[in-house]
């Protein structure tokens, strides 16, 4: 599985910063939108320690896999790729909840 399993919590946090971000467009508040803020910190947080175990273990699994030459560049290669996953999806799901919280904050009134 492309992300491993690192990719269920950005998941979560993914869904609800997008939400949050629809709520703060229907109910424009100060609040929700310092809300929208502490999810999307919460989910970069989660990508980028989602990369980190997933680099973690793709270099593990290739160290014990005792392959040599170009097996073990390709293995290299691959665990890299796959290990950046997270950090896709998850900054992803940011820029979506931030464009559509761009909407709600435009909305709050000015005090």
């Amino acid at each position: 599985m492309l992300g491993g399993f690192p990719i269920l919590f950005i998941l979560v946090f993914g869904v609800a910063a997008l939400v949050s971000a629809s709520r703060l467009v229907m109910r424009p508040r100060v609040e929700a939108a310092r809300h929208l803020w502490m999810l999307i910190g919460g989910l970069a947080c989660a990508s980028v320690a989602g990369v980190c175990g997933d680099l973690y273990m793709a270099t593990e699994r290739i160290n014990r896999s005792g392959a040599s030459g170009e097996l073990l560049a390709r293995m290299v290669i691959v665990g890299f790729g796959e290990s950046l996953w997270p950090a896709i999806l998850g900054f992803s799901f940011a820029a979506a909840a931030l464009v559509i919280g761009a909407v709600g904050v435009r909305r709050i009134p000015a005090s």
